[in-house]
């Protein structure tokens, strides 16, 4: 296995070269280009706030893995009890993506 700073990882499988990574992984390693069908559902789940990674095998795309960080159970909690005191704006610092950010926002608040 070798990872691929930043982008992924390669691994060697029964043969096979298979990439795991992000999808511009795919533009820089050889290998067919990402199939548009591929790029719609990675463009989907981000959309809904989730870090996507694709796997290939060798030429043949096989999947799309969307992960979700999940809020705590307190943020809610607190974040209703901060305009329980008064404090109505209230800024939020991520080191995730902007999509990420406004999808995590809205899972803590349920909007």
């Amino acid at each position: 296995m070798q990872s691929i700073t930043g982008r992924g990882i390669q691994a060697t499988v029964e043969g096979d070269i298979v990439h795991i990574g992000k999808d511009d992984l795919f533009a820089e390693v050889d290998g067919p280009p990402l199939p548009d069908s591929v790029r719609e559902i990675v463009e989907s789940l981000e959309e809904n706030g989730r870090t996507t990674m694709i796997v290939r095998s060798g030429d043949r795309y096989l999947g799309v893995i969307g992960l979700m960080d999940t809020p705590r159970e307190a943020s809610k909690r607190t974040i209703l009890r901060l305009r329980e005191l008064g404090i109505e704006r209230m800024i939020m610092i991520s080191g995730d993506n902007q999509k990420d950010a406004v999808a995590a926002g809205k899972r803590v608040l349920g909007r």
